[in-house]
């Protein structure tokens, strides 16, 4: 069981950059940390961390999206992991056991993956750890041998509830995506790229256009309870429009260039 929901953030490849190799090999001396760092990171101009939530859906996924995105604005220097001056991995927990990829993952996760707003978790949205983990290195054998598709070149390779969400570090924009998806993520169209205020209509409908294809009267509510229903989810949009009404959204061309293996067919053949 669980509502999952898979995460895919572009960022600038810090394998590209001669002292981040420094620094990743100052924690390990047998070079299996850099051969790690480079399953982990790919040897394009650009990586895709790929991370999967079991239980992440509407105001919740949002609360990690503005944790990105905040994030992301405010990334400078060299050891801020979405900047693009980045360059210096931080040191795991354990340093006895992790190596430097362990603590760029730790990091990571800290920075997005803590929802401490009451006013979230007071609408429905969870609070505290929304325990995400990182599918980067999933397809490879303990080995390093590639064993199976990389979820990271083909953004459908998963296996999804409830939708998924995609940011680009590098043009600081982002989108939700219903890839058919088998819960309330129906409503919306299939492969297009959706605003967080509408992905979070799906699941909090609050005007009669946001009921979709699977309307409210299904579930053989009265006309009364679906308009009681519509009024309570006013401000969850509002709210959700407040805090996300300055971030801007990745058009099909931009996926493309993204992750050309997953929507240059489905975008160009349309």
């Amino acid at each position: 069981m669980g509502q999952r929901q898979q995460i895919f953030i572009r960022v600038k490849n810090p394998m590209r950059n001669e002292e981040f190799l420094k620094n990743v090999q100052s924690c390990c001396s047998d070079k299996k940390e850099v051969a790690r760092a480079k399953r982990f990171f790919g040897n394009k101009k650009y990586s895709i961390l790929a991370l999967h939530n079991q239980w992440l859906y509407g105001l919740s996924s949002v609360s990690l999206l503005i944790n990105i995105m905040n994030e992301v604005k405010n990334a400078k220097g060299e050891y801020h992991p979405f900047s693009l001056d980045f360059n210096n991995p931080p040191h795991p927990k354990d340093i006895r056991t992790g190596d430097k990829i362990d603590g760029y993952i730790e990091t990571v996760l800290g920075l997005i993956d803590n929802q401490h707003n009451s006013n979230i978790a007071d609408m429905t949205g969870r609070f505290g750890s929304l325990k995400s983990y990182f599918m980067n290195e999933e397809c490879y054998d303990k080995n390093g041998e590639k064993k199976y598709q990389d979820v990271r070149e083909n953004f459908f390779y998963v296996d999804n509830n409830d939708g998924i969400l995609i940011v680009d570090t590098i043009t600081q924009k982002y989108c939700y995506m219903n890839i058919e998806g088998d819960s309330t993520v129906e409503k919306l169209p299939r492969y297009k790229p959706v605003s967080a205020l509408e992905y979070v209509s799906a699941y909090y409908p609050s005007k009669k256009e946001h009921l979709g294809n699977t309307d409210i009267t299904d579930e053989n509510k009265t006309l009364q309870e679906i308009y009681e229903e519509l009024q309570e989810n006013k401000p969850i949009y509002e709210f959700v429009r407040k805090l996300t009404e300055s971030f801007k959204l990745l058009t099909e061309k931009e996926l493309i260039a993204i992750a050309p293996k997953t929507f240059k067919e489905i975008y160009q053949t349309a």
